[in-house]
């Protein structure tokens, strides 16, 4: 019986095993297609390891796109003497 359960349960499912999903890879901008997400990415990296309120203390971020990478950097004023995050992210 329970032969028969995994190979309907196999069988319902294949079709999503083999289901190519290309439109998520060749959509305009990647997979990480504007800052925003950039942003959203590098937070929710950063935040576990330093703390959200230590990452959000190096805003405002800068952020660009160059070769396909975003590269989000964390700013702080120039009175203050520390290191700060970096994240790159492969838009795909």
């Amino acid at each position: 019986m329970k032969m028969i359960l995994a190979a309907v349960i196999a069988f319902a499912c294949s079709p999503l095993f083999g289901q190519n999903v290309p439109e998520l890879f060749e959509r305009p901008g990647g997979l990480v297609p504007d800052e925003q997400t950039a942003v959203k990415i590098a937070e929710a990296i950063l935040f576990p390891i330093y703390g959200e309120k230590v990452i959000r203390g190096e805003k405002p971020y800068v952020v660009k796109l160059a070769d396909g990478k975003w590269t989000i950097d964390g700013s702080m004023p120039e009175t203050k003497a520390a290191s700060l995050s970096s994240v790159a992210c492969s838009t795909s």
